[in-house]
């Protein structure tokens, strides 16, 4: 699934109060210090495939148990994703934004992107 760029921006900071936010290029220090900081986590584009991955993009990467799609960040990544919403921490040049359950997370984004429908 992608959602698509006529779609309204989305502020990951109001969207997931509780998440961690790590700013790009800034490492395990950052988290504390992104609350706020710059438009880094605004979102108007996702998607949950590397391969589906444009410039600007937000990639989601979620453990689905058989496929870990946290491995495809970096592709993700080299295709252009400007952040990275995931579980754990990831060694990216890019923000990234830690929640507790990545498939949740997708699922409320889209909705999101979407305009809640």
């Amino acid at each position: 699934m992608v959602a698509y760029e006529s779609a309204p921006i989305v502020d990951l900071r109001k969207l997931w109060p509780e998440a961690h936010f790590v700013l790009s290029g800034v490492g395990k220090q950052g988290m504390a210090q992104a609350a706020g900081l710059g438009d880094e986590f605004y979102v108007s584009r996702c998607v949950d495939r590397a391969s589906n991955c444009l410039p600007g993009d937000t990639f989601v990467a979620m453990d689905l148990g058989d496929v870990d799609t946290h491995e495809e960040a970096e592709a993700a990544v080299a295709a252009g994703a400007s952040m990275v919403v995931c579980e754990r921490l990831l060694p990216l040049a890019v923000a990234q934004c830690l929640v507790e359950d990545s498939r949740q997370a997708w699922g409320e984004l889209c909705h999101a992107v979407e305009g809640c429908p």
